[in-house]
């Protein structure tokens, strides 16, 4: 428990330090540190943080096996695959010619926009992605 509170610490101080930084850097204009070594570290320790608490929470309280036969358990079984091309895909919404962020004056709607649209591109790509294996698959037998 310790490390996790260690942990936790850690990822409190980089979020507040990147929010801290990133006002500096809005008034004085030096981006390349915010950019390049804030906002990795900050998102990493998020990142670190959050695989840790799912694992402490799995591994005390038994949630996927509790959840495995549930309408839940499905559909995080169903999140968890998908979870590669949503890592791929989110972005385009977020920023670029097909974000959605500010699309509508509503933030909740914006972001249902955004759920939705990630995870239908998210389904499309592993479509095409599993198809396309089953071809270089199906070729690679051929000719062996």
């Amino acid at each position: 428990m310790k490390k996790y509170i260690l942990l936790f610490a850690v990822m409190a101080v980089s979020v507040a330090g990147r929010m801290v930084m990133k006002r500096y850097c809005d008034v004085h204009g030096d981006n390349n540190l915010y950019l390049y070594v804030v906002i990795p570290l900050a998102y990493n320790a998020m990142a670190l943080w959050l695989y840790y608490t799912v694992d402490l929470l799995n591994a005390r309280f038994r949630v996927m096996e509790r959840l495995q036969n549930t309408f839940w358990g499905k559909g995080l079984h169903r999140l968890d695959a998908l979870s590669f091309y949503i890592y791929i895909t989110h972005y385009a919404f977020m920023d670029g010619p097909f974000a959605v962020m500010h699309l509508t004056g509503s933030t909740a709607c914006n972001i249902a926009i955004f759920l939705l649209l990630t995870v239908a591109a998210s389904y499309v790509l592993q479509l095409l992605s599993d198809r396309t294996m089953k071809i270089l698959t199906k070729n690679g037998k051929d000719k062996s």
